[in-house]
């Protein structure tokens, strides 16, 4: 009895504890050991692999990758776009002026034969493309009398400067 009151004096209070408390305790105990058991055990053996930078690109970096990648293809397509309108830009102009002197040689042919077929269907064609109305040159009706008067002036003088044509040019110099 000595030793209950010295237990009781260092505990500073009485326990009494009967046969289900007892087994109660020891249960806890030993699931307590084995669960500090398992989870010391589990620590030293378990080896998580954790992915290292060093070795390879991460997940960030790829889609960086792609994505100045796409950046890039854009820019080279944008520039083969530019390139390709700045060439159909001149291509317009070329041809712009290839229809007005078209046009101009039609004029002149039209001026020399007004019923000619083929310069007419020409001359549709030309403003069809060019979007200008077709217009044939029409010289001033003349009398008798002017012509005669061109004629004599002609035989005796000479053709004038007004009179020539541009044609008669082209003539001598082949």
């Amino acid at each position: 009895m000595n030793t209950l009151n010295t237990l009781n004096i260092i505990l500073g209070l009485q326990l009494t504890m009967g046969l289900p408390e007892i087994i109660i305790c020891e249960l806890g105990a030993l699931v307590l050991g084995f669960t500090i058991h398992f989870v010391w055990n589990s620590k030293k053996n378990l080896h998580v692999d954790e992915p290292s930078q060093a070795t390879g690109i991460s997940e960030n970096d790829n889609w960086k990758l792609k994505y100045y990648n796409d950046m890039d293809m854009q820019e080279r397509a944008q520039q083969q776009l530019r390139e390709r309108l700045a060439e159909t830009k001149e291509n317009e102009q070329i041809l712009t002026i290839e229809l007005e002197e078209a046009r101009k040689e039609l004029e002149l042919a039209l001026g020399y034969n007004k019923s000619h077929p083929a310069a007419l269907k020409n001359m549709e064609l030309v403003s069809r493309l060019d979007g200008n109305a077709a217009t044939v040159p029409m010289k001033q009706n003349e009398t008798r009398w002017d012509r005669w008067k061109a004629g004599f002036v002609r035989l005796f003088v000479g053709p004038l400067e007004d009179q020539r044509t541009p044609s008669a040019g082209t003539r001598e110099e082949r």
